[in-house]
């Protein structure tokens, strides 16, 4: 919905400072393999979510797995954007990455709390 793009439209800017803190290996020049940055973008997707208590807290490690792997996975913004609020959002970000893009790391943000919000949404 609208709130979604306005939300993210306002912490872009510190979206992508984290990006840059947690994903260096992204922006620099890494002589590393695809694969290597693949797994990289792993442990760096969940050294974040425990450095923000997200896992195991919010939601559970193998959630965060599943989500990064769905992500990570993802070859274009069409296919990791599939839904149009987040496509919005996608397509303002700068290609910032190799692998695992900033475009990836909104898409597992905004996944994270989707999950979160629908799993604390099923409690009594």
């Amino acid at each position: 919905n609208e709130d979604t793009q306005v939300i993210f439209s306002d912490i872009l800017p510190l979206i992508k400072m984290m990006y840059s803190m947690y994903f260096e290996q992204e922006i620099h020049n890494s002589k590393g393999k695809k694969q290597d940055l693949k797994k990289m973008s792993l442990k760096s997707v969940m050294t974040f979510s425990r450095d923000f208590e997200l896992c195991p807290y919010l939601v559970h490690q193998k959630a965060c797995f599943l989500i990064w792997y769905s992500v990570a996975n993802a070859e274009s913004k069409e296919e990791l954007a599939n839904n149009p609020e987040i496509r919005n959002i996608v397509s303002n970000s700068q290609n910032l990455g190799k692998k695992f893009t900033l475009a990836h790391f909104i898409v597992f943000i905004y996944r994270l709390g989707v999950i979160y919000f629908n799993h604390s949404q099923e409690k009594p």
